[in-house]
């Protein structure tokens, strides 16, 4: 995509609303019936994944377009891994504290959990919209014509680092499932 905001930052804007949405009301249930509940969280949690590709895709290909030089690409990504398993931490154990503090003021606990997602939605937006905002994406690459599929993949199956990123993301990705 080419817009004058580059190739990744509409994404992360535009698809951080919808994730964000579908993040709060993953913590809601409004229905009783269980076909009601199920079609309820169905359409809610396509709606999510559809956020969280849309938006994480995009953040992670943004990060390998702000520089050239592989050195700092890999202090790039080594800050970007460091910080997404703090605010995984974080979130774990802030969850649990934004509901105690939401049962201690007397809310039920479907409530409370409701209320946390919008706690945890609002800093979720607000790191995505910083991430989007102050970054800023080289020319050179919205330049380049992308390639077809065919020869994409079998340019980048030749890449020896990037066929060692694709292994350790699928030890962490073995790890947080």
């Amino acid at each position: 995509t080419r817009t004058r905001w580059g190739r990744r930052r509409p994404y992360l804007i535009f698809g951080t609303v919808p994730l964000v949405v579908s993040f709060i009301f993953l913590w809601w249930n409004p229905f009783k019936e269980t076909l009601a509940i199920f079609l309820y969280f169905l359409f809610i949690i396509i709606a999510f994944e559809w956020g969280y590709r849309v938006v994480t895709l995009s953040y992670r290909a943004l990060y390998p377009e702000l520089s050239t030089d592989i050195g700092e690409r890999l202090e790039i990504a080594s800050y970007l891994e460091f910080f997404d398993i703090l605010a995984l931490i974080l979130g774990y154990v802030f969850s649990l504290i934004i509901v105690g503090i939401f049962r201690e003021m007397g809310y039920t606990a479907s409530m409370s959990w409701f209320l946390m997602a919008i706690v945890l939605g609002i800093v979720i937006a607000i790191s995505i919209f910083t991430s989007a905002f102050v970054t800023k994406e080289q020319e050179i690459f919205s330049k380049e014509q992308a390639l077809h599929l065919i020869p994409a993949l079998k340019e980048t199956l030749k890449n020896h680092a990037f066929r060692i990123v694709v292994f350790a993301w699928f030890c962490i990705n073995i790890a947080y499932y």
